[in-house]
């Protein structure tokens, strides 16, 4: 978590550990990643391809350059972590 300078400050480092394994218990293991080329961002393709493999409803991105101006690709709905909030209640 370290690598991440905008959380490492809302966490305690004894927290980490905790936050791992949850994230464990809930994690879907994907095998290999269908290919895709939707976005202009070579970069973000793997990203959607993961996306469809774990057939997730929507996508929280906050990059307004290339994925969220796709707005949805093959019925993932792509949008920001406040659009995502506002839609889930």
């Amino acid at each position: 978590m370290n690598r991440y300078k905008r959380v490492a400050p809302l966490l305690e480092p004894h927290e980490v550990g905790g936050l791992v394994n949850r994230m464990r218990k809930r994690a879907i293991v994907l095998g290999s990643l269908p290919r895709v080329d939707f976005s202009p961002d070579p970069d973000d393709n793997p990203v959607i391809a993961a996306t469809l493999a774990g057939r997730a409803s929507y996508l929280v991105s906050s990059d307004k350059g290339d994925l969220l101006a796709l707005g949805r690709v093959r019925g993932v709905q792509i949008g920001t972590a406040r659009a995502f909030v506002a839609l889930v209640g």
